[in-house]
């Protein structure tokens, strides 16, 4: 049952009413089709319900203690109910109605249930999917960037964990170290997780307005920068100050997340990779001679070499057993650094060509990494073209796609 108006209160909501012109005092004339009774045998749940007036209240400290409520006559036999009720309001309200003496009655007969905002990431989402329905399109990660900004909100730092991103992944239950504490440790320590930051209304607002925001002409899309540059807004503007840093730590956490979808697409080219790969032993085999490389080359072995120990002998026998082909656990480390230098010294500058620069004149028909490669894969993640270049050139040129 919805708050009630106090000018146009009418108690027949509650308890029914009579019929107009029948026998005063016969059952026959109650309409019982007040909210107690149809909620009779079952549950009743009501809606902000501090909001309402005084003689509402007095309705639930009767039901409450003596299981009846007045009947619509008013001068007839209370009537008999067995019902469940439910009751909720904000926090603020909840304060104010507690601390009034004149509702000790009520209070008393209250079982306070504390619910806060949700923690979860995986839920969040859910929940501003319900409230927007979201028309047009979204890229990948929109909505889980939008709940995490959201989630970081309503959380505080803990000292069991090394930052709050890790915090939200282990309320979410995502898989984290071993010996990581559960959600129930970090919700003792920190109580009033949920009970602060922005509410679920703020989150769908924000969204609705970097839906809004398109240029006209523009493919109706809305990408994660598109997202982040309402974000800032929205905390520059809000009424309860929010930290610059959540910003930057949700900014973070999308970056490396996408940057990684980004330029793992060298994976894809085996054939560059074989090439590189090529390249690379071939510079081994110089350094072992003692021979100097070039500056491209040397690049291209720290690069690839970043995951392998510093001592320059250890790194010899290790380049020794890659050139004889004796694979081992250092191989994996040699392969994870192939695809590091595919990423750093061919993905990200034919992006920043292809995308930032517009530049598709100099590139052959035989060209692995195409624009059309590139758009090809990426519909396949979920992207359109608009929001595929309006990421990637975020990336570029916020210098995150390293």
């Amino acid at each position: 049952m919805d708050p009630t108006d106090p000018i146009s209160f009418d108690k027949a909501k509650l308890i029914g009413s009579v019929t107009l012109g029948e026998k005063e005092g016969d059952p026959t004339a109650f309409e019982l089709d007040g909210a107690y009774h149809r909620a009779n045998r079952g549950l009743i749940e009501f809606v902000e319900v501090f909001r309402n007036e005084t003689e509402f209240l007095y309705s639930l400290l009767e039901a409450t203690q003596s299981k009846t409520i007045e009947s619509p006559a008013g001068r007839t036999e209370k009537i008999f109910i067995d019902v469940v009720i439910i009751a909720h309001a904000n926090e603020p309200n909840w304060k104010k109605f507690e601390k009034n003496d004149d509702n000790e009655a009520l209070v008393d007969r209250l079982v306070r249930v504390d619910v806060g905002n949700n923690v979860r990431l995986n839920e969040q989402i859910e929940i501003v999917k319900k409230l927007t329905r979201p028309t047009c399109h979204l890229a990948p990660q929109t909505l889980e960037t939008l709940a995490m900004f959201t989630i970081l909100t309503r959380i505080q730092p803990s000292e069991q964990v090394k930052d709050l991103i890790s915090k939200v992944l282990i309320y979410n239950g995502d898989d984290t170290e071993i010996d990581a504490p559960s959600a129930a440790e970090l919700r003792a320590e920190r109580p009033r997780d949920g009970w602060i930051g922005i509410s679920n209304r703020d989150a769908a607002k924000i969204l609705e307005k970097a839906i809004g925001i398109r240029q006209p002409g523009e493919e109706s899309c809305v990408a994660p920068p598109d997202l982040l540059k309402v974000i800032s807004e929205f905390c520059a503007n809000a009424k309860k100050p929010i930290p610059v840093e959540l910003i930057e730590t949700v900014t973070d956490w999308y970056a490396a997340m996408i940057a990684t979808q980004f330029t793992s697409i060298g994976k894809d080219c085996q054939d560059i990779c074989i090439r590189y790969y090529e390249n690379y032993t071939a510079a081994i085999i110089k350094l072992l001679r003692g021979e100097t490389l070039s500056p491209e080359a040397e690049n291209l072995v720290n690069i690839v070499e970043s995951r392998l120990p510093n001592d320059d002998g250890e790194k010899n026998a290790l380049r020794q057993l890659i050139i004889e082909q004796k694979f081992s656990d250092t191989s994996l480390a040699i392969k994870s650094g192939i695809y590091d230098y595919v990423a750093q010294e061919v993905i990200i500058p034919k992006l920043d060509k292809l995308i930032v620069q517009g530049n598709h004149e100099d590139l052959n028909e035989n060209d692995r990494l195409s624009l059309k490669y590139f758009q090809e894969h990426f519909r396949a993640l979920g992207y359109c073209d608009r929001c595929f270049k309006t990421v990637a050139e975020w990336l570029i040129n916020s210098g995150l796609l390293q």
